[in-house]
């Protein structure tokens, strides 16, 4: 016997595991606002940084991400692929400077 509660939860790992990228990204957004309206004991600027790469990796992931089917005779098999395009890509490039400033910032203070 399957429960209301059960169901749900099935329900939603299942789009977690199909759509992880945007998890990501809501990840990211929500270290991002604790950063903004909290205090932290950690360097803003690093966490700041990795919440902006989690942002635009995620999201940049969400927007390129689509569905190509290809036709084999009689069987149709769909495949993920990724089609570039400028927002896709200017978020791509957002979550790359967040982490070379995050890689960069650590580096100065701990290596």
């Amino acid at each position: 016997m399957e429960t209301i509660l059960g169901k749900g939860l099935n329900d939603l790992a299942n789009l977690v595991s199909e759509k992880w990228y945007a998890g990501m990204g809501l990840t990211g957004l929500m270290i991002l606002l604790g950063l903004l309206l909290f205090d932290t004991p950690h360097d803003t600027i690093i966490v700041g940084a990795i919440a902006v790469s989690l942002i635009g990796i995620g999201f940049g992931e969400g927007e390129c991400r689509t569905f190509q089917k290809i036709v084999d005779g009689d069987y149709i098999y769909t495949r993920p692929v990724r089609r570039m395009n400028g927002p896709g890509f200017t978020l791509y490039l957002l979550g790359t400077i967040g982490l070379i400033v995050a890689v960069a910032r650590g580096w100065a203070l701990y290596g």
